[in-house]
Protein backbone atom coordinates (compact mmCIF):
# COMPACT_ATOMS: atom_id res chain seq x y z
CA UNK A 1 0.00 0.00 0.00
CA UNK A 2 2.88 2.84 0.67
CA UNK A 3 4.87 1.59 -1.77
CA UNK A 4 2.93 2.39 -4.37
CA UNK A 5 2.28 5.88 -2.99
CA UNK A 6 5.93 5.97 -2.74
CA UNK A 7 6.69 5.14 -6.26
CA UNK A 8 3.72 7.95 -6.96
CA UNK A 9 5.08 10.11 -5.37
CA UNK A 10 8.68 9.63 -7.03
CA UNK A 11 7.55 9.66 -10.54
CA UNK A 12 6.02 13.04 -9.51
CA UNK A 13 8.86 14.71 -8.25
CA UNK A 14 11.00 13.58 -11.21
CA UNK A 15 8.23 15.12 -13.49
CA UNK A 16 8.13 17.92 -11.66
CA UNK A 17 12.06 18.73 -11.90
CA UNK A 18 12.24 17.60 -15.13
CA UNK A 19 9.19 20.06 -16.40
CA UNK A 20 11.16 22.60 -14.21
CA UNK A 21 14.26 22.32 -16.12
CA UNK A 22 12.83 22.65 -19.02
CA UNK A 23 11.03 25.56 -18.25
CA UNK A 24 14.20 27.20 -17.42
CA UNK A 25 16.13 25.84 -19.70
CA UNK A 26 13.22 27.09 -22.63
CA UNK A 27 13.79 30.34 -20.73
CA UNK A 28 16.93 30.63 -20.84
CA UNK A 29 17.00 29.81 -24.83
CA UNK A 30 14.85 32.99 -25.55
CA UNK A 31 16.57 35.98 -27.12
CA UNK A 32 17.33 38.89 -24.61
CA UNK A 33 14.20 41.04 -25.26
CA UNK A 34 11.73 38.07 -24.90
CA UNK A 35 13.94 37.59 -21.65
CA UNK A 36 13.24 40.94 -20.55
CA UNK A 37 9.77 40.85 -21.59
CA UNK A 38 8.48 37.49 -20.06
CA UNK A 39 10.50 38.74 -16.29
CA UNK A 40 10.35 42.50 -15.93
CA UNK A 41 10.41 43.74 -13.86
CA UNK A 42 12.53 41.55 -12.23
CA UNK A 43 16.31 41.29 -11.99
CA UNK A 44 16.24 39.16 -15.26
CA UNK A 45 19.61 37.78 -15.27
CA UNK A 46 19.64 36.75 -11.38
CA UNK A 47 15.94 35.76 -12.21
CA UNK A 48 17.10 33.47 -14.98
CA UNK A 49 20.24 32.03 -13.38
CA UNK A 50 18.25 31.11 -9.99
CA UNK A 51 15.25 29.51 -12.00
CA UNK A 52 18.05 27.52 -13.50
CA UNK A 53 19.99 26.62 -10.82
CA UNK A 54 17.25 25.21 -8.96
CA UNK A 55 15.41 23.39 -11.63
CA UNK A 56 19.09 21.91 -12.48
CA UNK A 57 20.04 21.38 -9.07
CA UNK A 58 17.28 19.29 -8.13
CA UNK A 59 17.86 16.54 -10.96
CA UNK A 60 20.97 16.32 -10.48
CA UNK A 61 20.73 15.41 -7.33
CA UNK A 62 16.91 13.86 -7.49
CA UNK A 63 19.41 11.51 -10.43
CA UNK A 64 16.11 12.02 -13.01
CA UNK A 65 18.62 12.34 -15.91
CA UNK A 66 20.50 10.09 -18.07
CA UNK A 67 24.27 10.76 -17.34
CA UNK A 68 25.29 12.41 -20.94
CA UNK A 69 22.49 14.79 -19.89
CA UNK A 70 23.59 15.03 -16.34
CA UNK A 71 27.47 15.95 -17.42
CA UNK A 72 25.61 18.66 -19.97
CA UNK A 73 23.57 20.32 -17.19
CA UNK A 74 26.71 20.25 -14.51
CA UNK A 75 28.54 22.05 -17.16
CA UNK A 76 26.32 24.62 -17.51
CA UNK A 77 25.58 25.14 -14.47
CA UNK A 78 29.15 25.71 -13.30
CA UNK A 79 28.99 28.43 -16.50
CA UNK A 80 26.45 30.65 -15.01
CA UNK A 81 28.66 31.05 -11.67
CA UNK A 82 30.95 32.59 -14.17
CA UNK A 83 28.33 34.29 -15.84
CA UNK A 84 27.37 36.26 -13.15
CA UNK A 85 30.39 38.31 -12.71
CA UNK A 86 30.65 38.76 -16.73
CA UNK A 87 27.55 40.02 -17.92
CA UNK A 88 25.56 42.39 -15.87
CA UNK A 89 24.86 45.90 -17.12
CA UNK A 90 23.07 48.53 -15.66
CA UNK A 91 20.09 47.68 -17.24
CA UNK A 92 17.97 44.15 -17.92
CA UNK A 93 17.95 44.42 -20.96
CA UNK A 94 21.74 45.67 -21.73
CA UNK A 95 22.63 42.43 -19.15
CA UNK A 96 20.78 39.80 -21.89
CA UNK A 97 22.57 41.53 -24.87
CA UNK A 98 26.22 40.34 -23.69
CA UNK A 99 27.42 37.71 -25.88
CA UNK A 100 28.09 35.65 -22.73
CA UNK A 101 24.40 35.32 -22.43
CA UNK A 102 24.59 34.23 -26.31
CA UNK A 103 26.50 31.08 -25.52
CA UNK A 104 24.68 30.34 -22.97
CA UNK A 105 21.52 30.74 -25.08
CA UNK A 106 23.10 28.47 -27.57
CA UNK A 107 23.95 25.50 -25.08
CA UNK A 108 20.38 25.83 -23.86
CA UNK A 109 18.49 25.02 -27.16
CA UNK A 110 21.21 21.95 -27.34
CA UNK A 111 20.13 20.32 -24.13
CA UNK A 112 16.33 21.04 -24.98
CA UNK A 113 16.96 19.67 -28.25
CA UNK A 114 18.68 16.58 -26.77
Amino acid sequence: MYGNRLEMSHSNAKESALNDLNDALSLLALDAQSQVDALAPADVPEEILARFRIAATRCIEGNYLDPKATVQVQALLSEAEDICYLAFQPTNLLSMQQPEWEVFREKARALIAC
